[in-house]
C-alpha cells in the first residue's frame, strides 16, 4: 500500500479494531481486514456485508440524533431485554455491532457508555442517520 509497516498498523487499528464487549477486550473485525488485504484498500467491508434494513429502519425511526449514539450512557438493564415488540435500539446497535462498551461504571448500579467501535462503523452509519 505503500506505506510504513507502523503507520498500515495504525490505521487498521483505527479503521477496524475496537469492538468490546468488557472494555479490556477489543476485537479487530476479521472480515474487513481479509477485504482490506485482498483489496488493497480501506473501505466499508463489513457494513456492506449484511446490514441488516430492518436496524437501519428501526434507527430513523427512533429519530435518534447522531450524538447520541456516541457516549450514550445506558443501564444493565438495556441489556436484559429482547422483548422483539418493545425493540431498545441501543441494545440492538450493540449486539449488532454498531455500538460497543467503553466504560463501565459500577458505582451504585452498572452504567455502560456506549461508541462507534471504530472508524469503518462511524463513517458509515453517520450518513445513514441523515
Amino acid at each position: 500500500m505503500g506505506i510504513k509497516t507502523a503507520q498500515l498498523l495504525a490505521q487498521i487499528k483505527t479503521w477496524y479494531d475496537g469492538y468490546s464487549w468488557n472494555t479490556k477486550d477489543k476485537v479487530y473485525n476479521p472480515f474487513s481486514i481479509l477485504n482490506l488485504l485482498a483489496e488493497q484498500r480501506f473501505s466499508n467491508y463489513w457494513f456492506a456485508s449484511g446490514t441488516p434494513t430492518f436496524l437501519m429502519k428501526l434507527i430513523k425511526n427512533t429519530k435518534i440524533e447522531v450524538t447520541q449514539l456516541e457516549n450514550k450512557k445506558v443501564s444493565e438493564m438495556v441489556f436484559d431485554s429482547y422483548n422483539i415488540e418493545n425493540r431498545n435500539v441501543f441494545a440492538l446497535l450493540f449486539q449488532t455491532g454498531y455500538l460497543t462498551i467503553t466504560h463501565i461504571d459500577t458505582q451504585e448500579f452498572s452504567e455502560y457508555t456506549l461508541n462507534y467501535p471504530n472508524f469503518e462503523v462511524k463513517r458509515k452509519v453517520l450518513p445513514t442517520m441523515d
